[in-house]
């Protein structure tokens, strides 16, 4: 019975019109009548229809029946949702809201097959879930890795623990592996057969079923098979899209897969199929994945490819192989597997731009195949893909770049030594109208200089012998030398000490380069050996530290071993109480007086004026009659002492030493000690912390004392009067006839500014300030990135062959052997402030030490290798003696010997420490008088060292190379400099620009340029537009000086934006550290902002 309503009050039954009365009497019911029945366009509901009488025709169709709950939603569809309609009718029938009753519109079927898709997903992942629970957990080679009896059990990937059991599905039980014995390095030494297998400590005996042993090298050093293993276990655009294939379509493993005979041949495949067994199948997908993988999921086949791969990786490697993926030679072997990946030419081919462009999207879509195919959740990792992109784009930009930089420097190269040829011949009396004879006359191909030119846009021009002469004659007479010194008063605030003191003597320079140098490995070699023990007491819980402080402060050995333990215990015993003993014979040795604590172990105060409030009264007038007779014996009040002198004093009373006076001079005597109580622990640093400043400080005083020798005086205390002592060094130098009368008072200042002024320390809360200033400024993503452009320094003075091969390359030296840790001595400050060890935390969440890390042992294994190559030749021995002058003084000889056998040893690294000191601020030396005098005001030159010490670089390697007379290399070292630092930086802005989503346009190129040159050196485009080149001196000068407090800043606006009309909270979030700046670009409009300024710049 087919329904029509053309007219409200007709209906149609088999043809025929009818009332409604009649309808309803033959069997049909509106009220009933299924929605597919309906056409509301019949009853002339349709969108054309004004709003009122759209309405209008909806009531009369719901009066007569004709709409009703089942087929409303018809009407509103025919009215294209119209507001009026859709009110009216939901309001009439609120139970038909629910959209399980209808199927027939567009919108019911989409929500009918979404609801149908949901139910089918969930069922898919109930069967999933269940075949987990009855599978169990899937054993991966990370599990095995890490769990050492899971190794010796012999379990291979994809076998499962059930029930807490383990079910072998790939292994057997005669997998086991029967460790008879573990070797020692005593083991070792005692059996030749065991070093000439070149065993290590670790290594295993295997005892094998029939009773015979064997070893087993387990590989922990072993550099080549970590590099394969490495290499293996990565993945690269190849062998994920084998592994993905594989995985969406398992096949068994043929005869021609495993006989190597047929690769590459198709007639040698076909033969090797006619001839095979059971269709050639050597090993079914059953048996090659350990279960039927057609009934699996996609997840689940993938899984199941990645677990026979790394059954593969133990076959191969065995199963004791001991994998450190940290290794130089692991790390080495991932990046070869990458490296060696064909996607990666695809940018070579490309222009610098399209080339960025492709590289960004082939190391995303490496980073998320990688986490589609090989990861264990099979999710992406957006992060990681970002960094990915940034790191693609900028090495495609760095090796693009790069590589035009080179082809367009050997252009340059061969058109200026082909108008060099052919000025001399000219000058020389050749025929000016026969260039092309004269020029290949000096061996320059003319085509090759055709192709050099058109390359470069410059020509050759043919000059007569005049007009050569000319020239010569112009520039002989303009030359002049530029002085070695700068304005007196602004050296002292930005000229570094060391150069200013080599200007006046390279061997006091030398000397003074070497205390820095024994300074930092001495003080290395002792963290290193307390490095153990410092890292088990910071994992201690609070509550076991603060006593194990107490009784170690309490000097209370024995308790103290009790509570710490058997292991930690042994190394306290056999590592740190003998540091601790050889340093005080060694300071004794070096001239101090004090008497040697058989139970001693360092203890900082970290509040004086707490830890003499809590002590009694009659304790608190001994410190201060102690106080007085120090002050008077040094004829200087109380409240002159320096916080070190209140301190040794207190820390002497409380051991439970009293002053007495031996003649003129006040000595300690120890009589009974005062026992700390938990609550003045408060009032201390704690062990470890303790224990490593003390080590900086003795070393410190140490090699101060070495440098200044016999010189040394002391004053009435028996402390060292270094004003005297200095003077007397200078004096010394001055009468050997080592430097000029003049340079006398000079160089005092300078050397009482190092050992003096640079061992002092600022005031907590300016030092806070600084700590607080760097957190705002530079812990971020996005300043990591920026400090990847200390590479074009690296290139510019070490050559660029040298750069890459050891930035990508193995490294021979780290700057831990140089017992470098921050970026600048800056950052390295001896403290133990809340402030500072949450910058150094937050720099190292950052990324910033790596980069910081990665550049600066890129730098000195450039340099190593650079040195090296030159004891090689005749030339390159003389220009290494010549560049290392008188630096390095007696010992000159054993560095030279040291560097051309190519080992690194203690010379090597300190001809390398020079090197990275030389062109980085990682000493106190690298600092400027006025910083290193004024501990308080040092927050003035946040953010400036760097700039500052490459203002030195030039200083050094232009100015003074021209000042000299080397003219040439001053030029070229300049050239050099402006080149690859420009470019690094250019390199490095874009990549930033794209990780805070700013817009890269190739026009502004030559301005960005600029400013990537200029910014090196501490100029930037904001404060020269907005100060500088409106002649606003002295704000472009405030600008400058005064330092960047972005998290104070932070918190004062915070009171005062909420309140504002338009609140700026970008200000609030920009500043916030790690990722601020990225969250304020992207989503709260930095980067239009800038967007816009650009476009504003460029109309």
């Amino acid at each position: 019975m087919a329904l029509s309503t053309t007219l409200p009050t007709l209906y149609t039954v088999d043809g025929k019109e009818v009332s409604r009365e009649e309808f309803e009497k033959l069997g049909g019911n509106l009220g009933t009548t299924s929605l597919g029945n309906i056409d509301p366009t019949t009853v002339g509901i349709t969108a054309e229809d004004g709003d009122e009488v759209l309405l209008a025709k909806t009531k009369d169709a719901v009066e007569k029946g004709i709409l009703n709950e089942d087929n409303y939603r018809d009407a509103i569809s025919a009215t294209r949702d119209n507001p009026v309609v859709t009110d009216y009718l939901t309001s009439t029938f609120p139970e038909g809201l629910n959209l399980e009753r209808s199927s027939s519109t567009r919108k019911g079927r989409r929500e009918a097959t979404e609801e149908k898709t949901r139910i089918e997903q969930e069922t898919e992942a109930a069967e999933v879930a269940a075949r987990i629970a009855e599978r169990g957990h899937v054993i991966t080679l990370a599990d095995i890795l890490d769990n050492p009896n899971l190794q010796q059990a012999g379990v291979l990937s994809g076998d499962r623990i059930v029930d807490n059991k383990l079910v072998r599905v790939h292994s057997s039980e005669e997998d086991k592996i029967n460790i008879d014995h573990v070797l020692t390095q005593r083991d070792i030494d005692n059996n030749a057969k065991f070093i000439e297998a070149g065993a290590e400590a670790g290594d295993l005996i295997i005892r094998e079923s029939d009773g015979t042993l064997r070893y087993v090298s387990r590989g922990t050093s072993d550099g080549f098979k970590q590099f394969m293993y490495s290499k293996d276990k990565s993945s690269n655009s190849i062998k994920n899209a084998f592994d993905f294939m594989e995985a969406l379509l398992p096949m068994p493993t043929l005869a021609v897969d495993v006989d190597p005979s047929t690769h590459g041949s198709p007639q040698a495949m076909i033969a090797a199929m006619a001839n095979a067994v059971d269709d050639g199948v050597v090993e079914t997908v059953e048996e090659k994945y350990g279960e039927t993988p057609y009934s699996l999921t996609y997840d689940e086949r993938r899984l199941m490819v990645k677990r026979r791969n790394e059954r593969r990786l133990q076959a191969q490697y065995g199963q004791m192989f001991d994998f450190v993926p940290d290794s130089k030679s692991a790390m080495f072997g991932a990046v070869t597997k990458a490296v060696i990946d064909p996607i990666n030419l695809i940018p070579a081919a490309s222009t610098i731009k399209g080339g960025v462009v492709l590289g960004t999207a082939i190391s995303t879509y490496g980073s998320v195949t990688d986490d589609l195919i090989q990861s264990e959740s099979g999710e992406i990792d957006t992060t990681k893909a970002l960094l990915s992109a940034t790191a693609g784009a900028g090495l495609s930009l760095a090796l693009l770049g790069g590589g035009k930089l080179i082809v367009d420097r050997l252009a340059h190269k061969t058109v200026a030594k082909a108008q060099r040829a052919l000025d001399k011949g000219i000058t020389d009396g050749a025929d000016p109208a026969k260039p092309l004879e004269i020029i290949q006359l000096a061996g320059i191909n003319p085509e090759k200089l055709l192709n050099a030119q058109t390359r470069t846009g410059t020509k050759v021009h043919i000059n007569t012998k005049k007009a050569l002469d000319k020239e010569a004659e112009k520039i002989m007479v303009t030359d002049s030398a530029v002085g070695r010194r700068m304005n007196p008063q602004v050296d002292k605030v930005i000229g570094a000490i060391i150069t200013r003191a080599g200007n006046i003597s390279e061997r006091v320079q030398g000397r003074l380069k070497k205390f820095e140098w024994d300074s930092s490995y001495h003080t290395a070699k002792a963290l290193g050996n307390a490095q153990t023990w410092v890292a088990a007491v910071t994992a201690l819980d609070a509550p076991v530290k603060k006593e194990l402080a107490r009784l170690l402060y309490n000097e209370n050995f024995d308790a103290a071993r009790t509570l710490m333990g058997r292991a930690l215990a042994d190394d306290f015993d056999m590592n740190i109480l003998p540091m601790l003993s050889k340093l005080g014979d060694d300071l004794l040795e070096s001239g101090h007086s004090f008497q040697k604590i058989e139970n001693y172990f360092p203890r900082l105060v970290t509040d004086l004026k707490g830890l003499q409030a809590s002590l009694g009264v009659k304790q608190r007038g001994i410190i201060d009659k102690a106080l007085l007779a120090f002050a008077n014996s040094k004829k200087v009040s109380v409240d002159s002492l320096t916080k070190e002198e209140n301190v040794e004093i207190i820390d002497n009373l409380v051991r439970g030493y009293s002053m007495i006076k031996k003649g003129d001079k006040p000595s300690f005597v120890r009589q009974r000690k005062l026992e700390l109580t938990p609550e003045q622990m408060k009032f201390y640093a704690t062990p470890e912390e303790s224990l490593v400043i003390y080590l900086r400080r003795a070393v410190n005083d140490l090699e101060k004392r070495k440098f200044l020798g016999t010189n040394i005086s002391k004053d009435s205390t028996g402390r060292v009067n270094y004003d005297q002592s200095i003077g007397n060094f200078v004096e010394k130098e001055y009468t050997a006839g080592r430097i000029n009368m003049e340079d006398q008072l000079e160089l005092v200042s300078l050397l009482r500014s190092r050992f003096v002024g640079g061992d002092q320390s600022g005031n907590a809360v300016v030092s806070a300030l600084r700590d607080l200033g760097y957190m705002g400024t530079i812990a971020n993503p996005i300043s990591a990135v920026v400090q990847l452009a200390d590479l074009g320094a690296t290139s510019a003075l070490k050559g660029f062959r040298n750069t890459i091969s050891t930035m990508f390359g193995e490294k021979k030296m780290s700057i831990i052997d140089l017992g470098v840790e921050e970026a600048s001595a800056e950052l390295a400050e001896q403290s133990v402030r809340a402030t500072a060890n949450t910058l150094r935390k937050l720099l190292g969440y950052t990324g910033f030490r790596t980069v910081d890390r990665l550049g600066k042992e890129t730098y000195i294994n450039a340099a190593f290798k650079r040195a090296v190559n030159l004891t090689k030749t005749k030339k390159g021995m003389a220009k290494l003696r010549k560049e290392m002058g008188v630096q390095f003084g007696d010992e000159t000889e054993d560095v030279i010997s040291s560097l051309a056998s190519g080992k690194v040893d203690y010379n090597t690294k300190w001809y390398a420490f020079n090197e990275l000191a030389d062109v980085q601020p990682i000493t106190r030396s690298s600092n400027s008088e006025a910083y290193l005098n004024n501990p308080n005001w040092r927050i003035l030159w946040m953010l400036k060292s760097f700039s500052l010490k490459q203002i030195d670089v030039v200083r050094r390697k232009v100015i003074g190379e021209y000042q000299k007379g080397n003219k040439a290399d001053a030029i070229k070292q300049a050239t050099l400099l402006a080149g690859y630092l420009t470019t690094a930086n250019l390199a490095t802005g874009t990549i930033t620009d794209i990780m805070l989503g700013r817009e890269v346009n190739v026009e502004d190129v030559p301005s960005k340029s600029l400013w990537a040159l200029l910014g090196v050196y501490g100029m930037n485009k904001y404060t020269t537009d907005k100060y500088w080149s409106q002649g606003d001196w002295k704000g472009g000068i405030y600008q400058t000086i005064v330092p960047a407090t972005p998290l104070i800043d932070m918190i004062i606006q915070g009171v005062q934006i909420p309140f504002e009309e338009e609140p700026a909270y970008r200000k609030l979030v920009t500043p916030v550290p790690g990722v601020g700046r990225l969250f304020s670009s992207w989503l709260l409009g930095g980067a239009e902002t800038y967007n816009e300024r650009q476009d504003d710049a460029r109309d």
